[in-house]
């Protein structure tokens, strides 16, 4: 078999999976399908805060400075299972005093 490069990848298709268990309800498949057309948008104003600070985030900051709310742990959480962000090693207090951890682009 000859060598090909990377499989290509429908990002479209990875940022809007839904995310409804089967056992759900029909109201949790009808949230998932109108949060998965919203998410790309979501996440691409995730990664253009995260690049603003390279030094990176907690989930409380960029929460705080993009006004996504906790829109944006869900959503970066999401691009760190995609390989997009990752943890710095690092730690900051949250406003609750316990410790978050800083993420950042890849």
């Amino acid at each position: 078999m000859p060598w090909s490069a990377a499989p290509t990848v429908d990002v479209l298709t990875l940022w809007s999976t839904p995310r409804a268990r089967v056992t759900d309800p029909e109201t949790s498949h009808q949230a998932a399908t109108r949060a998965a057309m919203r998410a790309p948008t979501i996440k691409a104003r995730v990664v253009a805060i995260l690049n603003e600070y390279p030094e990176g985030l907690t989930d409380f900051e960029g929460a705080d400075r993009s006004g996504l709310g906790d829109n944006f742990r869900k959503r970066r959480a999401d691009l760190t299972n995609e390989g997009l962000v990752c943890w710095t090693g690092r730690t900051r207090l949250s406003p609750t005093g316990s410790d978050a951890r800083v993420w950042r682009l890849v």
